[in-house]
């Protein structure tokens, strides 16, 4: 054990000196329960180091601090010999509720102390300097004087109460998290960290927006689903999902996952799954996935997979937005009124997919829905095609141009019907995520390979 531990220290030593700044190491004791408790409340990660300081035992930590209030914490990977985990800590001082959604995530690295270090700098540094930036603009950082550390603490007190972070990304006055003059002039007379986050805002095309109208021609436009989920409903990844589950809900059970063939993304719950495609409108896939993330929280009877989908709402909605039904080789239809787009029921077949398409650009676009479906899914999917699509120019389909009304886009688009109302209840009533917990084992290891860790006992 006693090794163990001089490895542990001369790693973070090692790491302290090649990371960017001053950083001080520090070999922490928290043998005793009320340190590590200490610790792992104020952890700032959901992934493989939550798992490993749940599940096994640490008697000794690594803690690495730099002048400006970061702090990071070093532990051996368990079942990984000589493989480290080095994850950040939330601000002393500050609720890590009220910062959970904006976790930063930890990194594994291997035993070499400079790629360990690059790792961090890389991966590790860019993403808690931006989330210290938003827990900073959103008034969680604490005013004032920093806490004092307590006798016997596994965190020793920090510089100040909340990391000075930059401001490239704010025009507002500084306030008391603001960087001092020093750390200002070292920042600028470095050269630029190329692989620093930049919001999605700032390189944003200068190109006027539109309002396009029928959404079944507009194509794919620009959406991007993970941090949709991400941001918005609290979704994640597990550190253990299979290499095809893109993020899961953490309190519904529903996942957005990976596939092949004509549905190359699927949402997937217990018993049913709706399948789509890259080419199929923006707000059709945002309703969907705002519908799943939102109504079955409030209506979870309707997602157990025990039901027929017949899609009495769309159906209803469609015919009333002047759509036209009619039935043809064992299938109902409902066609748009330029006859490029149509849901479609099968008759003879109750057990068959529902089926949602329209033209694209180079073939089609097809939302596929099994026949035990959530009828609130098709419902949103319907909707998302009465309102008009935004759109900048570039962004439209040569193929349908001529067949696009356009119009410049002077206001906000009110949202309508059941996709608008769950994005409602997304941005008022929606409860914060929950911190998911790990119900998986390790996976085992040969003896030869690597001294069994000792697990905490349950």
């Amino acid at each position: 054990m006693r090794d163990d531990h001089t490895a542990l220290r001369a790693f973070t030593e090692a790491v302290s000196r090649r990371l960017p700044g001053t950083w001080e190491p520090l070999l922490a004791d928290v043998d005793g329960s009320a340190a590590l408790t200490e610790v792992y409340e104020q952890l700032w990660d959901l992934g493989i180091t939550q798992w490993a300081l749940l599940e096994f035992v640490n008697d000794r930590l690594g803690m690495l601090r730099d002048g400006q209030g970061r702090e990071l914490v070093v532990l051996p990977r368990p079942l990984r010999q000589g493989h480290y985990l080095i994850a950040p800590l939330v601000p002393h001082g500050t609720d890590p509720g009220t910062v959970e959604d904006l976790t930063p995530f930890g990194v594994s690295v291997s035993g070499s102390p400079a790629r360990a270090a690059e790792t961090v700098r890389r991966r590790l540094l860019p993403r808690l300097d931006y989330a210290l930036l938003l827990a900073e603009e959103r008034g969680v950082c604490p005013e004032g004087l920093p806490t004092t550390g307590t006798a016997g603490s596994a965190r020793p007190p920090p510089a100040r109460a909340c990391r000075q972070v930059p401001r490239r990304w704010s025009s507002t006055p500084p306030g008391p998290c603001a960087r001092p003059p020093r750390f200002r002039a070292e920042a600028e007379s470095r050269p630029p960290d190329r692989t620093r986050f930049v919001p999605t805002a700032s390189l944003a095309p200068t190109d006027p927006l539109l309002s396009v109208r029928p959404v079944h021609l507009a194509g794919p436009g620009d959406t991007d689903l993970p941090s949709l989920l991400t941001a918005e409903h609290g979704w994640f990844r597990p550190y253990n999902s299979p290499t095809h589950v893109v993020l899961v809900s953490g309190t519904t059970g529903i996942a957005l996952s990976n596939g092949s063939g004509p549905a190359p993304l699927s949402l997937t719950g217990i018993g049913w799954s709706v399948g789509f495609c890259h080419q199929v409108p923006a707000e059709i896939t945002r309703a969907l996935l705002d519908e799943a993330a939102t109504s079955v929280r409030y209506a979870p009877d309707l997602f157990t997979g025990t039901g027929r989908l017949a899609g009495h709402h769309a159906r209803t909605a469609l015919l009333a937005a002047g759509w036209s039904g009619h039935q043809r080789d064992g299938y109902e239809l409902v066609a748009a009124p330029d006859r490029r787009a149509a849901l479609t029921f099968p008759l003879e077949a109750p057990g068959s997919e529902v089926m949602l398409t329209g033209a694209a650009d180079t073939g089609t676009w097809t939302v596929r829905f099994t026949a035990t479906a959530p009828e609130p899914l098709l419902t949103a999917a319907a909707l998302a095609l009465l309102d008009p699509a935004v759109r900048r120019a570039d962004q439209l389909p040569a193929r349908h141009r001529n067949l696009l009304t356009t119009q410049p886009l002077t206001e906000q688009l009110p949202h309508t019907g059941r996709s608008g109302a769950a994005r409602a209840r997304s941005a008022g009533a929606r409860p914060a995520p929950a911190t998911p917990q790990s119900d998986s084992r390790p996976r085992t290891v040969s003896a030869a390979s690597a001294p069994a860790p000792r697990r905490r006992p349950s």
